[in-house]
């Protein structure tokens, strides 16, 4: 996604195909309604440190 969580302007889409992240699409820039409703869902993803 761009912009910030509470305001996203344009959304990617991924999937997983094995162990890596591929981008499949992404959607236009959205409409101030769209932008506002989608960033009421929108949550900060939590890191986890990895053991490797």
């Amino acid at each position: 996604m761009t912009g910030s969580l509470a305001r996203p302007e344009v959304l990617v889409v991924g999937r997983y195909r094995g162990q890596e992240l591929e981008i499949v699409s992404r959607t236009v820039k959205l409409t101030e309604a769209q932008s506002i409703a989608i960033g009421k869902l929108l949550k900060p993803v939590k890191r986890v440190e990895s053991s490797a």
